[in-house]
């Protein structure tokens, strides 16, 4: 569907990414058109070139003094939930971008997961140093 995201699955590597479509979405449209921009796979400032390809933040939307770090992780069947990694790296991203909140998503994709309507919620977490993160479940 034009403008709208959709998840694409690569087979050679097995790794799920968020896809927007050309145009983008209505949300990112308004922040790009209004001066804003939208990164993926932000590199955050890294002590060496090595830890520098490890050290990637999904997304980075900045818009005039506003900056926001997202991070999307995906829970599969078999696997322990992401949660707890996830807050721990997004807080790390966090502290090297000098932000106090920042927004999780995790996706489950787990062959079990419930319906989507009972998945779907959104919860307010606090990292071990004290970062406010808005986890988003669908």
């Amino acid at each position: 569907m034009e403008g709208s995201g959709h998840n694409n699955s690569n087979a050679a590597d097995g790794q799920e990414t968020l896809v927007l479509s050309s145009r983008g979405s209505a949300a990112t449209d308004r922040v790009i058109n209004g001066g804003g921009t939208l990164e993926r796979e932000y590199a955050i400032g890294c002590d060496s070139p090595a830890e520098t390809l490890r050290e990637r933040m999904d997304l980075c939307l900045r818009y005039g003094e506003v900056t926001l770090g997202i991070e999307l992780k995906v829970w599969r069947t078999k696997k322990a939930d992401p949660l707890s990694k996830g807050l721990e790296q997004l807080d790390g991203y966090l502290a090297r971008l000098g932000q106090d909140e920042g927004s999780l998503v995790v996706f489950d994709r787990r062959d079990n997961a419930p319906k989507l309507e009972e998945r779907l919620k959104t919860e307010i977490q606090t990292t071990n140093m004290g970062r406010i993160i808005t986890v988003i479940r669908a």
